[in-house]
Order: C-alpha cells, then sequence, then structure tokens
C-alpha cells in the first residue's frame, strides 16, 4: 500500500512538471534588452523609466507567466553588445537578417515594421537620383543600415551610435534626408517639432520583429515561444499609436486637397492670362507685320544697297545691293567679310567692328562675283543683346574713286616731272651717271616697278645697250647679264620704243602674257625679258 502511495505521488509530481510554467528553465530574473530611444516601441521617459510597446509585451509576457522581467535599454550599439557579452538574455525586438542570423536564435513575429526614406521637404520634388548625391543619416548597426548598403551601395551614410543622435542633426539641419522605422520616425519628429519639416519619401521594405537569445541559449526559446504564443495578437498594442498616424494621413489629405484648389485657382487665372496674351500678341503680330511690309517697300525700293549681317556674314540685303556686286540672294549670303572685302582693306575693316562708336563709315574694295574689284561706302551701326549685329548701307564708289585717283596720278606724275627738271637742270659731266640713276629711281617708284633701265641706242646698226639700272628692294640687278643687242635681235621690242620716240609719249603695257604681237616675237627675244621675270613694263 506504501509502494502504491509512493507511486501515485510519483505520477502527481510528473503531472504538475508538465503543468508547471513554461518559464521554469528561463533565467530569472530574465534581463531582457533594446534601444532607449525608439519611440514607441521602447524608450525611457523623463523620469528614467521604460516604456514603449515591446516594453508592454514584455511586462505582459512576465505577467502571466509570473516571471520577473528587468529592462535594460541602450543605444542601439550597445543594446546588441548587450546580448552578445551576457549582460542580457533575451533581445526583445530586432528584424532577422543573414548577419544577426550567425549568432542570435529568433522567435515568431510579433508585429511588422516599415523602413522609409524621410526628406525634408524641399527636397519632395526631387527623383531618387538626385537624392543619392546627398548624405542620408542612419543608426549604426541597424536593420536599416545594412538594407540601403545592399540595395544602394552607392549611397554615401552618415552613421549615428543612437537615434537621439540621428534626430538631434535632424533638428540642427545637419541631415536632410534619413532612413528609419516610419513609426519611430515620426514619433521623434513630432516630439521635437520637425513634423512640418519632413515627410516619408519612400517605403523601402516591411519586416515582423523577432525576440531573440544567443545561439548557445537556443533551448531558452522554446519557453519564449510558448509564452509568446500564450499572449494572443500583439499588434493590439499599436492601436494608440495609429491614431497620431491616422492623424497625419487626415492632414496630408487636406494638405493635398487644398494644393489641388490653389491649382485649379492658378490654372483658371493662367487660362486667362493666356488667352489675354494671345490677343496682345496678335495685335503687336499686326502691327509688326504692317511694319516689316513697309520697311520691305522702302528697302526693295531703294537705290542703295541695304544689309543685315552679322560680324562674320550679311544675313539679309536688299536688290539693290545684289545688283551692285553681281550676287544672287543665295551666294551673297554663303560668303564671310572676309571673302567679299579685299585684303589690303580686311585691317580696316576689322577696327570698324571693333570701334566704341556707334556708327563706322569707311570706303574700300569689294569683289564683285565676277571677281572684279569695286570701291565702295560702307556705313553700318551695330548693336548687341546675346550676339552683335550690324546694320547698314553700301554704296557704289567706284567713279568716284577712280576720279580720286586720276587726280592723284596726275598730282604725283606732275610732281615727278618738276622734279625731274629741277635733277637734270644744270648737271655737271662729273655727277651725270649720279642723277641717271636717281632720275630711274625716282621713276621706277612712282611706277611700284621692279626695275627701271636706260637704254641707249647706238651706230647705223642701232645696238641697244642697257647702260643704267636701278631695281627695287629684293630684286637682282640684271645690267652686267644683259649683252648689248641689234634691233634685228628685239623687233618687238624696238619697234614699241620707235613709237614711243616718234610720239615723243609713253607706252605702258600691263600684261606681255596677254599681249598678241609679243607672244608673236622671236621665242630668244621672248626670253630676255621671261628670264628677268618682267611681265609689264612702261616705255618712255
Amino acid at each position: 500500500m506504501a509502494r502504491l502511495f509512493r507511486l501515485l505521488g510519483f505520477c502527481f509530481g510528473l503531472v504538475w512538471l508538465a503543468f508547471s510554467t513554461a518559464s521554469a528553465g528561463l533565467p530569472r530574473p530574465l534581463v531582457v534588452t533594446n534601444d532607449h530611444a525608439a519611440a514607441p516601441y521602447s524608450y525611457l521617459d523623463q523620469d528614467a523609466q521604460p516604456q514603449g510597446v515591446l516594453i508592454e509585451l514584455w511586462q505582459q509576457l512576465g505577467q502571466q507567466q509570473g516571471l520577473e522581467i528587468e529592462f535594460l535599454l541602450l543605444p542601439w550599439e550597445y543594446s546588441l553588445e548587450a546580448l552578445q557579452q551576457g549582460q542580457a538574455h533575451v533581445h526583445t525586438g530586432l528584424i532577422q537578417n543573414d548577419e544577426r542570423s550567425q549568432y542570435l536564435t529568433f522567435s515568431q513575429p510579433l508585429f511588422s515594421i516599415r523602413g522609409t526614406l524621410f526628406v525634408r521637404k524641399e527636397h519632395l520634388g526631387c527623383c531618387l537620383d538626385s537624392l543619392m548625391a546627398l548624405e542620408y543619416g542612419v543608426v549604426n548597426q541597424t536593420f536599416e543600415q545594412s538594407f540601403v548598403r545592399q540595395h544602394f551601395s552607392s549611397w554615401l551614410e552618415v552613421a549615428f551610435a543612437d537615434a537621439q543622435d540621428l534626430y538631434q542633426a535632424l533638428a540642427l539641419e545637419a541631415v536632410h534626408i534619413f532612413v528609419a522605422d516610419e513609426q519611430t520616425a515620426m514619433n521623434q519628429l513630432q516630439q521635437l517639432g520637425l513634423e512640418d519639416q519632413f515627410e516619408p519619401y519612400l517605403l523601402l521594405y516591411q519586416q515582423p520583429l523577432r525576440a531573440a537569445v544567443l545561439q548557445q541559449n537556443q533551448a531558452w526559446m522554446v519557453d519564449l515561444e510558448s509564452m509568446i504564443s500564450a499572449n494572443g495578437d500583439h499588434t493590439r498594442l499599436l492601436d494608440p499609436y495609429a491614431d497620431y498616424l491616422s492623424r497625419k494621413a487626415d492632414w496630408l489629405w487636406l494638405l493635398l486637397l487644398a494644393v489641388l484648389l490653389f491649382l485649379m485657382i492658378m490654372l483658371y487665372w493662367r487660362k486667362n492670362q493666356i488667352l489675354k496674351l494671345k490677343l496682345l500678341l496678335s495685335r503687336e503680330s499686326d502691327r509688326l507685320e504692317k511694319q516689316d511690309r513697309l520697311f520691305k517697300t522702302v528697302t526693295d525700293l531703294s537705290p542703295v544697297g541695304i544689309f543685315v549681317a552679322s560680324k562674320n556674314r550679311i544675313l539679309l540685303s536688299n536688290p539693290a545691293l545684289l545688283q551692285l556686286l553681281g550676287y544672287q540672294q543665295e551666294q551673297l549670303l554663303q560668303l564671310s567679310w572676309w571673302e567679299l572685302i579685299h585684303p589690303e582693306d580686311q585691317y580696316a575693316f576689322n577696327m570698324a567692328l571693333s570701334a566704341a562708336a556707334e556708327v563706322q563709315s569707311l570706303s574700300l574694295r569689294m569683289f564683285e562675283s565676277s571677281g572684279a574689284v569695286r570701291w565702295v561706302d560702307l556705313a553700318f551701326r551695330s548693336y548687341s543683346n546675346e550676339q552683335s549685329w550690324l546694320t547698314g548701307t553700301i554704296k557704289d564708289a567706284q567713279q568716284q574713286k577712280q576720279q580720286e585717283l586720276d587726280l592723284q596720278y596726275q598730282s604725283g606724275l606732275n610732281r615727278l616731272l618738276a622734279d625731274v627738271g629741277s635733277l637734270l637742270v644744270g648737271v655737271e659731266q662729273e655727277n651725270y651717271d649720279h642723277a641717271i640713276h636717281q632720275l630711274l629711281a625716282m621713276l621706277g617708284r612712282f611706277f611700284h616697278a621692279d626695275r627701271s633701265y636706260l637704254f641707249m641706242i647706238r651706230g647705223h646698226e642701232q645696238t641697244l645697250q642697257n647702260t643704267h639700272e636701278w631695281t627695287a628692294s629684293g630684286v637682282k640687278p640684271a645690267i652686267h647679264e644683259v649683252a648689248p643687242v641689234t634691233a634685228e635681235q628685239m623687233p618687238w621690242f624696238m619697234n614699241k620704243l620707235q613709237q614711243a620716240m616718234n610720239r615723243q609719249s609713253i607706252f605702258a603695257l600691263e600684261d606681255l602674257h596677254q599681249d598678241p604681237q609679243f607672244l608673236a616675237a622671236p621665242r630668244d627675244e621672248q626670253a630676255v625679258f621671261f628670264d628677268q621675270g618682267i611681265r609689264a613694263m612702261v616705255i618712255m
């Protein structure tokens, strides 16, 4: 009988152990850790007392199981170190990832949180690529940090030891964008009075929070799972904080409606402004069209060439200018100023372009379409806005310039003859050669010649001998290379010389290559001139 009672007592003991609290294998007290500034999940209030959703959850778990719970709330980075160093037994809630799974064992999900990118309102209109040019703030060793590093590896980060440091940097405007749990961020921004400065920009992830222990303590997880399952739905603990998010959403809807109303008013006002502007533009267009027709009529009928140009080329010309230079409109507009203006006059034109005075006038030579050179009077005014413009006139000055050149030539010739007379009057015999050389120099310079000669005709055979010669600078003298020749050897030249002597006049030939009589002369005679490079001559 005694043995029967002892057996029944042993059975009752087994039953009591089987139905006793599941927390019998957990440390007592059970030290749990989390962030000290991660409201609404876990934080220390003004009296340094633990508060938050996770705090309430673990308080309920302890009360239900008769288990004493101690809370060790630290900066996030230190909370992980406390778990690893055995200062805490359980982490009350964190997101599972590959790195943490190497040393932690995780429970079933408690509830989900949302990792969100927040930006200051002045950056709301920026694209994500533009935002990635800015540094983002994040708490060190958080899931947010590992997520961004994995998916946005090139994004520059500013890591903070805990959430308090991050939100302090936001208040000081040291950071303009950051990544954090959405509810924690909303709560902290509201407490700091920054809720009107930041807005959620992009949801990065939604992941469940789980309790965790070190892998060497994974036997505790069986008891913890039993406690968590017995507590039921944990999301009800978030209800007090959902009201703030709802108010925030309502406020955003009101803001959106206000913006839409403002945009509608602005659209209506802009539509009226556009109609008024169209009417004004239509009237102005009619006025300008009338002025354009009047201007075109005046320019088309003008006998003076009129143009509009840049500093490089003519852009528009009237018929008188085309007729003056002999170009078609398409040909003229393709030519630059430097192709139209004679090279010797380009410097003067360039100086006129650079002058500060508004109106410039100068005479210069321009090329006609045939290649001929024509003197013109050019006058223009310059305008500058985004680029320089020229408007001006071009008048024919060929006849006037030719008259001026003829007068200059005649005046110069008269001075030359007077100088020659003064030189030869009373010249002494011993100074004869020097006087002849001066005479040849004066003639050569006046006619812009390379050489000037004096030939003597001697004897009844009319032998032609070069007795004196002047050469311009850089021209090789030929007096010692030309032997005396007879009239029979130089029939063409003797004929021209005889004509000049008989008429007592000047004989001029611009181009030997174009003279048929010279080209018909004996080749030996032609060679005398070609060997010296002579192409034009004046015989007196």
